[in-house]
């Protein structure tokens, strides 16, 4: 058994991860990043020196932070996989300590999604897509990537696991893997393919980490990772000034709705963004009172004046 910081784990276990393991490629770098955290802001120390009470701080500071407790129980999963690793085949003794330990912890009360889905315009879109713009080089690579996130309603971690060779422009199709390793086709606009055309080309210029064959890198040459994904798609929010909050998967929500709303099948959209079951899919969908309104207006030919004589004026949902 290593006999070393706590980081020092890490190598082995992510070998077993990768080798012994059916998780997603997705879920392994989550589980990775999530553990590299964790060692760093408890500065870490001997494995023997992560304590209960360690354990404790580290899950009170989520509270300070105000984090939904999906966010929570990630970083719970990965150090629990983590410390069943050390228990199963490091024989180590720490592992059933910080197990039970962690099975004591858990979002707490008061702790809310701070987050409530919608769905974005057009124009929230565009408002995005010219402040990432803004800034030469790295702006077509945000671009480019926000353009993807909106054209396909990709998860933010099939976007940073997206590589050249499953790209094609010309045909306008991707290949991304999703949720237990499933892969899909996505299509996108024409629109879509002249700002990845557009990153592709600026990537040539840019210094590349061996092995990396990554369609979105960062500016160190390496994989963009879901999480800093996530951190570009809010940090270009912010500066653009959005009145609601944007996250990454708020892509996947607007992308979903925009295409049901333009009348493409819901089989065929569930089937698109990945779903197992369509009622999953209808769950993401975002429909204002006024859309409602005009969809049962076209539905039932009020608009038009219909067999019935109706007023249109005279029904409101």
């Amino acid at each position: 058994m290593p006999d070393g910081s706590f980081s020092t784990y890490l190598p082995d276990f992510a070998r077993y991860l990768e080798t012994s393991t059916r998780l997603a490629k997705q879920t392994i770098d989550r589980y990775l990043y999530e553990l590299r955290v964790f060692a760093e802001k408890i500065g870490d120390p001997p494995l023997a020196e992560v304590s209960p009470q360690v354990l404790l701080d580290w899950n009170a500071a989520f509270h300070d932070q105000k984090l939904a407790p999906g966010t929570i129980n990630q970083k719970h999963a990965a150090l629990r996989k983590f410390c069943e690793y050390l228990d199963l085949f490091l024989e180590s003794p720490e592992g059933p300590r910080l197990v039970r330990a962690l099975k004591r912890l858990g979002p707490g009360r008061g702790y809310i999604p701070q987050r409530t889905a919608y769905s974005l315009s057009q124009e929230d879109f565009e408002g995005l897509l010219a402040t990432a713009l803004e800034k030469p080089r790295i702006g077509e690579r945000d671009a480019a990537l926000l353009h993807f996130l909106w054209d396909t309603g990709c998860r933010a971690g099939e976007a940073s696991a997206l590589l050249l060779p499953d790209l094609d422009l010309a045909e306008r199709v991707a290949v991304v893997v999703g949720k237990r390793s499933k892969q899909r086709a996505v299509r996108f606009t024409p629109a879509g393919v002249q700002r990845l055309a557009s990153w592709l080309k600026e990537r040539l210029t840019w210094r590349i980490l061996p092995g990396v064959e990554n369609v979105f890198i960062s500016s160190g040459g390496r994989q963009l990772s879901r999480n800093d994904i996530s951190t570009i798609v809010h940090t270009i929010s912010q500066k653009a000034g959005s009145e609601q909050p944007v996250w990454s998967h708020l892509f996947r929500h607007s992308a979903i709705t925009r295409l049901l709303n333009n009348g493409m099948p819901l089989q065929d959209v569930s089937k698109f963004v990945g779903h197992d079951s369509p009622a999953t899919t209808l769950g993401y969908m975002h429909q204002d009172a006024e859309h409602v309104r005009e969809a049962y207006d076209r539905a039932t030919n009020r608009s038009k004046g219909g067999d019935d004589g109706g007023d249109t004026a005279a029904y409101t949902l």
